[in-house]
């Protein structure tokens, strides 16, 4: 039986830099700029979303990005929000794309999208950590670890926290614990920065964090002792 061929919307689940990156690429296709065989713009007029639309919501997307970077609430919120519309716009364009080619491959790469069938590809494992810091907030008993930096091709993180004393070791996705009596603290997270809380005052604490995604995990950034409040 053959396989319906159609723009995947994986790109819905990218980082907003890659969200931008991607939209950029499919203005420029959309808008007929790269000449292809496949590429009609009279039938890209059609689109559900004009082209300038997308280019504006993209160029949105990258300000928005810019501005969140500061950690202020409503720029965050802000940014959310523009993530929203801009997989909204592209989706509908993507959605288009798959009735107008048909099953046809060379069309959905015409118009700047991934045809499905490459999803089967596996994906490479996430990057090395680097950029790590770790220090108190101020707030008794916690501690905020983060990368100041994205892991490359990470879709999620593990923050740990470990007391003098214990052996912490990685097999793979597998973290390996050697404990005597005292309390490990380990929290995974869709975001690069977490405040791990109620650890007890006083205590070292000698702080990392990896990246993951399907295909493995990244390498882990060396650790920085902190002591909570």
């Amino acid at each position: 039986m053959k396989r319906n061929v159609s723009a995947s919307l994986n790109f819905k689940k990218e980082s907003p830099e890659q969200k931008v990156a991607f939209g950029a690429n499919i203005v420029v296709m959309l808008g007929g700029v790269v000449p292809s065989a496949k590429s009609n713009t009279s039938v890209y007029a059609s689109l559900p979303v004009p082209v300038a639309d997308l280019e504006d919501v993209n160029n949105r997307l990258f300000d928005a990005n810019a501005a969140a970077k500061t950690g202020a609430f409503v720029d965050i919120a802000a940014l959310d929000n523009v993530v929203a519309e801009w997989n909204d716009k592209f989706s509908l364009a993507a959605v288009f794309i798959t009735s107008v080619a048909a099953s046809n491959a060379e069309v959905i790469r015409a118009a700047g999208f991934v045809p499905t069938k490459s999803e089967a590809q596996k994906q490479p494992a996430a990057g090395g950590t680097t950029n790590f810091t770790a220090h108190t907030n101020g707030k008794k008993g916690a501690i905020i670890a983060r990368s100041k930096k994205k892991i490359p091709l990470a879709k999620g993180y593990v923050f740990t926290a470990v007391p003098d004393g214990v052996e912490v070791t990685y097999e793979g996705n597998v973290m390996v614990l050697t404990v005597a009596d005292k309390s490990i603290y380990i929290t995974a997270h869709t975001k690069k920065n977490v405040e791990i809380y109620n650890l007890p005052s006083g205590v070292p604490y000698n702080v990392s964090m990896y990246g993951f995604n399907s295909s493995g995990s990244g390498g882990a950034a060396a650790s920085q002792q902190v002591i909570p409040q």
